[in-house]
């Protein structure tokens, strides 16, 4: 069924570069708020952040849960949230300071778990529950695949060329996905086997 559905391998995908992302990110972030000079300890301003993030994250899954309707809307809502993930991304590579890089995080980081709820979403329109956990499963893998390919990469071109350079790149990484899902995640083009 994967095989066959050009829905779900650009879902499977997706995944791969989304959490790629998110892995590296994870770990870039703070690196990046310290190089602009935190002016408190940064362990405080970090748990801080934090705890904004899961707000942030919590209030972006509570305001579109009324809206998502069909699978239209899920891609649609998929690709908003790649996109406003990857102007946060690339607004941390490109802040000045402390307090518009920890915005750009914040900003990233209501977005971010739009995109693994979206994902989830969607398979489960697009399978039959006879199959669903197991695509769920292979999702699983796409994602964890993702961590580690991509994740590799990042911190790589992190630690060769610039932090900056990374996290654009993570941002690029983001764009490539929204443009693989407009291509490729509509169900209308979609060949039955």
């Amino acid at each position: 069924m994967v095989r066959g559905s050009r829905v779900i391998l650009a879902i499977f995908a997706a995944t791969f570069l989304v959490n790629g992302v998110v892995s590296a990110y994870g770990r870039l972030y703070p690196l990046r708020l310290v190089d602009l000079g935190l002016s408190v300890d940064p362990v405080v301003w970090l748990a801080g952040l934090g705890v904004l993030m899961s707000l942030a994250g919590a209030a972006g899954l509570r305001m579109v849960r009324p809206h998502i309707d069909g699978v239209h809307t899920v891609r649609r809502g998929y690709v908003i949230a790649c996109a406003v993930a990857a102007v946060g991304v690339v607004g941390l590579a490109g802040a000045p300071e402390e307090n518009s890089g920890s915005l750009a995080v914040l900003v990233a980081a209501g977005a971010l778990p739009l995109t693994r709820t979206f994902s989830t979403i969607w398979v489960n329109r697009q399978t039959s529950s006879d199959v669903r956990a197991t695509v769920h499963s292979l999702l699983a893998q796409a994602k964890y695949l993702g961590e580690i390919t991509c994740g590799l990469a990042l911190a790589a071109v992190a630690q060769l060329a610039d932090m900056s350079i990374a996290l654009v790149t993570c941002g690029a990484l983001r764009a490539t996905t929204i443009l693989l899902v407009q291509r490729f995640g509509n169900p209308r083009t979609e060949r039955m086997p």
